[in-house]
């Protein structure tokens, strides 16, 4: 992101606060999670030393699930608008069948998003092939896109369940 590294002292002293109070001592390697993109707008969480780093609009969070979802929700604010909208296509057809009309219909609905996923199991017999994901935050321009692949590919699709039930059969 073309920013350098620079150690953080609020954050160095947010940790020294919490380690020391552990009997932990605030090495070298602890003291790495306080280096952090500079420049940066850095948040903290009321209890928590970790800062919720933003550079140019990415958010950089912790992996540790408590840590993220407390981040999260004491900034929600940051992480809120509209809603997307989604919606999955299972077929029998391999991507390569399917890239030709999905890039037409991508051309005309550029406000949803279309993903191909194969089916990675070791035996997809009776199973899925590919899921198709698309998603908006227009939900009439994401059902427009549905109809669209559904109408240029015809009657190849699994509805959610039968795929479900088809890869859970076929383990």
């Amino acid at each position: 992101m073309g920013v350098q590294l620079q150690l953080h002292v609020p954050t160095v002293e947010r940790m020294r606060g919490w380690y020391s109070a552990r009997g932990v001592e605030l090495n070298e390697a602890r003291l790495r999670m306080a280096t952090l993109p500079c420049p940066s707008e850095v948040l903290f969480t009321e209890g928590l030393w970790v800062p919720l780093v933003n550079v140019g609009g990415v958010y950089v969070l912790p992996g540790i699930p408590r840590l993220f979802q407390a981040m999260v929700a004491a900034h929600q604010d940051r992480f809120s608008g509209p809603a997307f909208h989604s919606s999955a296509l299972f077929t029998q057809l391999g991507e390569s069948d399917l890239a030709g009309p999905l890039t037409q219909v991508a051309a005309r609905h550029p406000a949803v998003a279309i993903g191909s996923y194969p089916n990675t199991a070791a035996d997809t017999t009776g199973s899925y092939k590919v899921k198709l994901a698309l998603s908006s935050r227009d939900p009439a321009a994401l059902a427009a896109a549905v109809a669209g692949v559904r109408a240029g590919l015809g009657d190849i699709f699994m509805e959610e369940g039968e795929a479900a039930a088809a890869a859970g059969a076929a383990s």
